[in-house]
């Protein structure tokens, strides 16, 4: 509904500044909600500006200088340059906002020691207390001596955008303000198919769908360099909360292959990458980080590579030498699987293949858990999912009398929960069946977290979700797990950051058959450094950075 008050003068110059005609002006004031008669807008435009028509028309040579935002033909992606470098550091710098000294002189430490340019996009804030709205800085504004950004970023501005690699942009021209709740969600088509960082406060990322058989597609945010500084209201004030002294490395090898991770720092501005951590005086190398969460394995699918990349002598669990790691999705149960158990042509596959008998893969998934992924300086936590859960339903369905493969161990699980049962405790069927496989050393060493179990890495991190199970018997996600607080999740396959919600990829192959169309997933794990900040690391090509 309109309001039926008359704008004031200033906002007919608002309105006059953002038209080219008196027509374009009375229109965007009536949407702004005011009401007048065309006759009274025009003398006051008459008075306002004397011997200019109410307005200047942008087809008058002589006054065309007049007008401040003449538009562009090209779009952001024309002039883009290419960038040689191949160690590089985002992150972001709020206008009329100090750094966080600490944090910038770490960032500048961390530089020097790994060989990289540092990159800080400004952004604008509250620019109604500083000058012209929404504009990026370094327009040209009549008020822009009102806007100032802290001199020590001075030698780092990057607001333009660049080709970092192939398929990966750093979007700099951006100017997101900083209260988005979901600072990627408009920008998912805005590189087309090259994945992006994103300059703002906040730490996120989200994986795109696209064609598979194609890289997936990844959006990333960089957290900032500046101090908290919101307006004191309800969106301010959230945002302050998931303000993130942080950046993004990026890391390009001469192939072309690109990883991109998370800094993310602590109030004191020190912060961990890979095994080292950095702090505005030193580097201190050869740090054990606290848990790695692995993507999903999926044994009967697993991709041979990359668990190859991780598990081997020296590989990436080695390297990273975690006192903790999670398993989800331990494994897949296609063999028995509910969802094809009445599919024909499917059963007949998997005998065709040999990969019919659920035993096999319970025993196989035990060798693995005991022997590759084993490490006796390391805690093995075996998440229960949905995917290991579905032996529960097999087991409940007679059809399996008629199955000659499965039958003795159909009844040797069922004895196992028809006695639990009976002794009044609630049956395991997958724990059981996986530790009665494992060796020794690894059942002292091992720690089943069942449904609706709580797990806590360093006292406040979630460890016990798989992700499949949402509030109140809805379908899990991310953003409905967000309540938990923070969290270490996988299932969906898709590696993300939402809010303190954390989701690992998968390690089995990218193509499982039931997964048709446009896919995000990735071979991704999650790092929980002792400082209880994580990054997500993605492997490509066998390898979890450069």
């Amino acid at each position: 509904m309109k309001r039926k008050t008359k704008p004031s003068q200033k906002h007919i110059r608002d309105a006059r500044d953002q038209t080219a005609t008196r027509e374009g002006t009375a229109n965007l004031l009536r949407d702004w909600g005011f009401g007048f008669r065309a006759a009274w807008l025009w003398n006051e435009l008459d008075e306002m500006y004397p011997g200019k028509k109410g307005f200047i028309p942008p087809s008058d040579p002589e006054d065309a200088e007049e007008i401040e935002t003449p538009g562009v033909i090209e779009s952001a992606d024309a002039g883009r340059e290419w960038t040689t470098n191949k160690t590089m550091v985002f992150t972001s710098a709020q206008s009329n906002t100090k750094v966080h000294q600490p944090f910038l002189e770490a960032l500048e430490h961390f530089c020097d020691w790994r060989g990289a340019t540092l990159h800080i996009s400004q952004f604008t804030y509250n620019k109604a207390s500083h000058g012209k709205k929404s504009v990026k800085p370094g327009a040209d504004t009549q008020e822009g001596e009102k806007l100032w950004f802290d001199p020590a970023i001075a030698p780092y501005v990057s607001d333009s955008s660049l080709q970092l690699a192939e398929d990966l942009v750093w979007c700099g021209e951006l100017n997101v303000i900083p209260t988005m709740k979901f600072p990627l969600t408009q920008f998912k088509t805005y590189t087309r198919q090259d994945s992006a960082i994103i300059p703002h406060a906040k730490m996120a990322m989200e994986s795109v769908p696209t064609m598979k058989g194609f890289p997936t597609k990844m959006l990333y945010t960089t957290g900032a360099v500046t101090q908290r500084n919101y307006i004191e209201k309800t969106a301010g004030q959230v945002a302050d909360f998931h303000h993130v002294f942080g950046a993004v490395i990026v890391e390009v090898d001469d192939d072309g292959a690109w990883w991109v991770r998370q800094l993310n720092a602590k109030n004191d501005g020190s912060f961990y990458d890979k095994n080292e951590f950095f702090t505005r005086q030193a580097v201190f190398p050869n740090q054990r980080v606290q848990a790695v969460t692995h993507g999903d394995i999926h044994w009967d699918k697993r991709d041979d590579a990359v668990l190859e990349a991780v598990f081997k002598k020296h590989g990436i669990l080695d390297q990273l030498e975690p006192r903790e790691q999670f398993f989800h999705d331990t494994i897949d149960f296609s063999a028995r699987n509910h969802h094809n158990i009445k599919d024909g042509h499917f059963l007949h596959e998997m005998r065709v293949k040999g990969t019919d008998n659920v035993e096999a893969e319970f025993i196989d998934a035990a060798r693995f858990l005991s022997t590759t992924a084993y490490r006796d300086w390391c805690k093995s936590v075996v998440v229960t999912s949905n995917h290991d859960q579905a032996v529960e339903i097999w087991l409940r369905n007679h059809a399996a009398l008629m199955d000659a493969t499965n039958i003795k161990f159909w009844h040797r699980l069922n004895y196992y929960c028809h006695h639990e049962i009976d002794e009044g405790r609630m049956p395991r069927p997958f724990a059981f069946a996986l530790m009665c496989y494992m060796g020794e050393e690894l059942l002292n060493n091992v720690t089943m977290v069942h449904e609706d179990d709580s797990y806590l890495i360093l006292g406040s991190i979630q460890a016990g979700l798989h992700g499949h199970l949402g509030p109140n018997g809805a379908r899990g996600a991310p953003k409905n797990l967000r309540t938990v607080g923070k969290a270490n999740t996988g299932h969906t396959h898709t590696a993300g950051i939402v809010d303190g919600v954390y989701t690992a990829g998968a390690y089995g192959l990218l193509d499982m058959v039931y997964n048709k169309g446009l896919s995000s997933w990735s071979h991704s794990l999650i790092v929980t450094y002792p400082n209880a900040k994580r990054a997500i690391y993605t492997i490509k090509n066998g390898k979890a950075w450069r």
